[in-house]
């Protein structure tokens, strides 16, 4: 499972990434699109709701935030489900597996796949700050 917000963008993108390579005739499939755009949904309408918080008094922003932050996480969780169930969908037809083997090792493939994510993540979290000029203002070209 993720631990913060960025990571769980980062990781949503790298689903939707995935699934434009899968076939989309595989069970599961199309659940799993249909619960990762809900996810990215859920993502961007948190940064709208959030990125004027100055307004708000810091408990109601408290209150309201960690809300949203624990929909995101079940969310999340049930978008890892899926594709867990995917993953091994693809290991059994690819005859890699089968899928004793693959529930023995599923949490092996599922921390190999978080670990890339988390790579992903610094990747862009460095990429955006080098962007960003010494005021923090300006965007370099």
């Amino acid at each position: 499972m993720a631990s913060d917000p960025t990571l769980i963008y980062v990781k949503a993108s790298a689903v939707a990434s995935m699934l434009t390579f899968l076939p989309k005739d595989w069970p599961g499939w199309r659940e799993l699109d249909i619960q990762n755009a809900k996810l990215m949904r859920m993502i961007g309408n948190l940064i709208k709701k959030y990125e004027g918080h100055r307004e708000m008094g810091e408990k109601s922003f408290r209150k309201g935030y960690g809300e949203d932050v624990r929909k995101l996480y079940q969310q999340e969780k049930k978008v890892q489900a899926l594709l867990n169930k995917l993953m091994e969908e693809h290991a059994v037809r690819s005859n890699q597996s089968t899928r004793k083997t693959f529930r023995k090792n599923v949490q092996r493939y599922s921390d190999t796949f978080d670990k890339m994510v988390y790579k992903m993540k610094e990747g862009y979290l460095k990429q955006l700050s080098g962007m960003v000029n010494e005021e923090g203002l300006k965007l370099k070209s």
